[in-house]
């Protein structure tokens, strides 16, 4: 019988098969977070940095908690740096850049809904002030 080559070829394994991956590493840190612009305490809570939360009692002091979009702004800017540098609720960085980027989905889907009962609210207000002032031409 003739021998066969050798048919079971050597799977070259993944280049990341035995390397450590920071994932971390390869989330841009530097761009904006609609998940820190739309729910800033998500990210203080999650990091357990509990001694940010009496910020958010702007929110509830008349003509003060205007100076609360600042919050909002900041963590737009800083969330996913924020999310970094305190993560003492996570045990490794792969966690760190699961919840970087669920909470950048999870305020993107907040803004779309957003714009989208911003954009219904737009349409029944048009739609209503026609009514009115189609009553109004009647009289």
């Amino acid at each position: 019988m003739e021998t066969t080559e050798n048919t079971t070829e050597q799977i070259n394994p993944s280049p990341l098969v035995g390397q450590t991956v920071n994932e971390l590493e390869s989330i841009d840190l530097t761009k904006w977070s609609w998940g820190g612009f739309l729910n800033p305490w998500y990210a203080v809570i999650a990091s357990r940095r509990y001694s940010y939360l009496p910020l958010f009692i702007l929110y509830v002091i008349p003509l003060v908690n205007i100076l609360s979009i600042a919050i909002h702004i900041y963590f737009g800017m800083k969330g996913r740096q924020f999310i970094k540098d305190h993560n003492n609720a996570f045990t490794n960085d792969s966690e760190v850049a699961g919840f970087i980027r669920g909470y950048d989905h999870v305020g993107w889907i907040s803004f779309l809904i957003g714009l989208a009962i911003f954009g219904l609210v737009i349409v029944f207000m048009i739609l209503g002030f026609a009514s009115m002032f189609g009553e109004f031409s009647n009289l």
